[in-house]
């Protein structure tokens, strides 16, 4: 015989049935559009790039690859800073904020797109994704951008589980 084990029934409603809460909208700082491309560029976390080293110092002096961070950083701001791979990450955003919107652009939207076309089920799209999240975590236009450029430098747009889900 089985012994008496007390059984609990949740009475609460499931999360998928409850709404979303927006979330306050907020320009993406050209700091962490600066920080997601070098990480994406450099295929390291987020946390592994320290504000304070250059792109000289990460790339380990590899004068090709800051080349090509640097390339992408004019393909999405507007101008870089004469030998910006010097200037710390913290510095180099702060001198690419002059005229950035606060918004992806080419390059950054690029990266979410290939990430989102390349990883994730057909169908799915930059369009689709912000639905969904703002539909499941309530998060607006702007916020559910700065999730998607984060999850081009984590692996998340591959995650087992949401791939075969398409969530």
């Amino acid at each position: 015989p089985l012994p008496n084990v007390p059984v609990v029934i949740s009475t609460a409603t499931p999360a998928a049935a409850c709404p979303a809460v927006a979330i306050e909208d907020t320009l993406i700082c050209d700091v962490d559009i600066l920080a997601a491309i070098v990480s994406q560029k450099l295929r390291k976390q987020l946390s592994e790039i320290p504000p304070s080293k250059s792109i000289r110092d990460l790339c380990n002096g590899k004068s090709i690859l800051q080349n090509e961070i640097m390339g992408d950083l004019q393909g999405e701001f507007s101008s870089a800073p004469d030998k910006g791979e010097e200037l710390p990450v913290e510095e180099l955003g702060a001198s690419l904020a002059s005229g950035h919107s606060g918004n992806l652009r080419k390059y950054s939207t690029s990266l979410v797109s290939r990430a989102i076309g390349g990883k994730m089920p057909g169908g799915l799209n930059i369009s689709s994704a912000k639905a969904h999240l703002s539909r499941k975590w309530g998060l607006v236009p702007q916020r559910a951008d700065a999730v998607l450029l984060i999850a081009t430098t984590t692996g998340a747009c591959q995650a087992p589980g949401l791939r075969g889900r398409g969530q």
